[in-house]
This record gives structure tokens, C-alpha cells and sequence, in this order.
């Protein structure tokens, strides 16, 4: 988290302004779509998953989740290859092993393959 703050911590924060109507859904949205691009390595479908357990209604989740640039995500995704390969260098299988680590952070397959293709693995 930001300056020794825990994850938890500000996820409880978010939700207790939320529940005494000091937040909006709509503000409530944003900021976690914000918090979770900046803090987190999750994609745009766990991101989704995660909004949709507080009962953010869909428009509002679709608004925030369709605006999320593209370069962030691709900039996320190769991150985590990255990171992958490195901590997995001459293990077989290594792409099916990434694109599945991926696709349980919630990128989509083109988001993953437009990336992922571009490895020599």
C-alpha cells in the first residue's frame, strides 16, 4: 500500500465511507478502479469481479472498466511477464503457465496474447 498503509486497510477505509454515504457509487467506483490500477496487479475482469461484491450497479462498473486506458493495461501485462519469466527461466510450458497467471488477475485473452505473442518464450 501507499506509505506502509495496508491494502486491507485502505479497502476498509473505502467501505466504511461508502456505508455512511460519504461516497457515492459512482465515487466509490472510480477510486477503487484508481486504487486497484495503481496498487494492485489486477486486471480489468477481477477488478470488475471485486466492484461487483460491493453491488456497484453494472453502468457504473462498465463506465470505469471501458475507461481504463489501454497502455495502463499493457504496461500491467508486461510487467507481470516480465516478472514471470524471470522467475521462471527454462521451466516448460512457461507461456501456458503466464497467459494462465493472467487470465486469473482478469486480463482478457486479446489483452494477453496482443502482449504476450511479442515474447520469445
Amino acid at each position: 500500500g501507499r506509505k506502509g498503509v495496508s491494502n486491507e486497510l485502505i479497502d476498509e477505509t473505502i467501505t466504511k465511507l461508502y456505508k455512511n454515504k460519504l461516497l457515492n457509487d459512482d465515487a466509490f467506483a472510480k477510486a477503487f478502479v484508481s486504487d486497484k490500477l495503481s496498487f494492485t496487479t489486477m486486471g480489468p475482469n477481477r477488478i470488475r469481479q471485486e466492484l461487483e461484491k460491493h453491488y456497484i450497479d453494472n453502468d457504473i462498473i462498465n463506465k470505469y472498466i471501458y475507461d481504463i486506458d489501454e497502455s495502463i493495461i499493457n504496461e500491467k501485462i508486461k510487467k507481470q511477464i516480465t516478472k514471470l519469466i524471470k522467475s521462471n527461466k527454462n521451466k516448460p510450458n512457461l507461456k501456458n503457465k503466464i497467459y494462465t497467471n493472467l487470465t486469473n488477475l482478469g486480463y482478457t485473452y486479446d489483452e494477453i496474447m496482443c502482449n504476450l505473442n511479442k515474447y520469445n518464450i
